[in-house]
């Protein structure tokens, strides 16, 4: 595997503590930290589509992230964006084990 197949760019947002003067505390907010190049992949055909008690629909679809291990350390506490505003939540990692220096990550897109 090899740099040209990470066509695909993120921006990603973690979670940081932010103080907050007015009440003397910290607080924790997301904000985007780094864009990265990555390979987005969308895993399977599957997807859902529910409704809401607003009556609106929304659908959820999953897709597979790969991305060398050297420009990311990911936690359960960060999210990605995209170019259009596409929104991808982590829903677990794991080492890719065919490819030691790259993380496989799924991630899941909801649209509204």
């Amino acid at each position: 595997m090899d740099d040209a197949s990470l066509t695909n760019r993120l921006d990603v947002y973690e979670k940081i503590k932010v103080d907050d003067e007015e009440l003397g505390t910290t607080k924790n907010v997301y904000a985007k930290t780094k864009t990265l190049r990555c390979n987005i992949i969308p895993a399977g055909l599957s997807g859902s589509i529910k409704n809401t008690v607003a009556n609106t629909q929304y659908s959820e679809t999953t897709h597979r992230m790969r991305c060398r291990k050297l420009s990311l350390k990911p936690t359960s506490d960060m999210y990605f964006m995209d170019k259009d505003g596409l929104r991808y939540d982590i829903q677990y990692f794991q080492p890719d084990y065919k490819y030691d220096d790259f993380w496989e990550i799924m991630l899941k897109v909801k649209m509204e």
